[in-house]
């Protein structure tokens, strides 16, 4: 037994054996079933605090760290991404209409840019009652007639003497442009102008608005006082009538801007009149062509032409909406 015994303390001594043979079988032992690894906890140790930290631990806390790592690098990069440009936004025009502008049609007779009742070449003379009496009802003035004769049989030689002198008086210009003056041929005229029984020529009639006859009277033959005449027929005819007798020459003014199509100063001229009214609607018409055109250059133009009317800030906000978005506006 003593070379088991001496096999068992080489095994728990670790001691060598003398016996070759017994060597080699401890060899062979130990090569065919190795002893077992104590177990080992690895244990890290704090050197700040004094403390052991497991190392199931100092994992989470790295992985920790690395999630807060990434979520960072993420942040950054989402921040160093261009933001997208903010959708423009639609635009509400203060004056412009968006829908179809109809025109308005003048309501001032057609004759009132040429209308002057008398000048230095003496009384000017409409020569159609109906003309006569459309410019007298817009106007709202008395109608003064100066019933001519002329006939191929007779001429009035003192209504032809009227003509050369006196109706150039400048005093007598001044009462005929109290009126709308008329001339018409006696001869000719259909009643009831035509039927009046005269003493004497040549005539006048005073007539309102409407073309009632408010008075008759004959003229002086030689044409003398025929200023003081018609001041007292105006005066006259004012009792039997109201007439609010616009200012000729300021309307006339104003319908020859119209003819010229100076519709910007025709609506500052008359911003609540109904020149001013037409003005707004020609005004409108074009602001509008210049939206729907969606042209720049146009609306630029546009926008120059009517300098102080609201039109030009509405088409400014549309500029300057293309500058910031670069594109036209969605409108409402």
């Amino acid at each position: 037994m003593s070379g088991l015994d001496d096999l068992r303390r080489s095994v728990e001594n670790g001691t060598p054996l003398d016996d070759p043979k017994l060597a080699d079988l401890l060899d062979a032992y130990r090569l065919s079933e190795p002893p077992p690894v104590p177990r080992c906890e690895l244990e890290l140790e704090d050197l700040a605090l004094g403390r052991r930290w497991p190392i199931a631990k100092l994992l989470a806390a790295a992985v920790l760290l690395i999630g807060v790592g990434i979520g960072f690098a993420l942040h950054g990069n989402s921040a160093s991404q261009p933001v997208p440009p903010p959708a423009p936004p639609t635009l509400l025009l203060a004056s412009i209409p968006l829908n179809a502008v109809e025109p308005i049609q003048p309501t001032w007779p057609a004759s009132l840019a040429k209308y002057d009742p008398a000048s230095a070449a003496g009384v000017h003379w409409y020569e159609d009652l109906d003309d006569a009496r459309e410019l007298a009802t817009y106007l709202d003035l008395p109608i003064l007639v100066f019933m001519d004769y002329s006939s191929d049989e007779m001429q009035c030689p003192i209504c032809a003497g009227y003509k050369r002198g006196p109706f150039r008086d400048a005093a007598v210009r001044a009462e005929a442009s109290k009126f709308v003056p008329l001339q018409l041929n006696f001869a000719t005229t259909q009643p009831p102008l035509g039927q009046i029984k005269v003493k004497g020529w040549p005539m006048f009639h005073v007539l309102d608005s409407g073309g009632e006859r408010l008075m008759t009277f004959p003229g002086p033959p030689s044409g003398r006082g025929l200023a003081a005449l018609f001041s007292r027929a105006d005066k006259a005819a004012r009792k039997k009538a109201e007439f609010a007798s616009l200012d000729w020459k300021q309307a006339r003014a104003l319908a020859q801007r119209a003819e010229r199509g100076e519709w910007l100063a025709l609506f500052k001229a008359d911003p609540d009149g109904e020149f001013g009214k037409v003005a707004r609607n020609r005004l409108e018409q074009d602001a509008q062509a210049a939206v729907l055109s969606k042209n720049r250059e146009q609306i630029e133009k546009a926008r120059e032409r009517l300098q102080g009317t609201p039109y030009a800030d509405d088409l400014e906000r549309i500029l300057q909406h293309i500058e910031r978005f670069g594109a036209f506006p969605e409108l409402e």
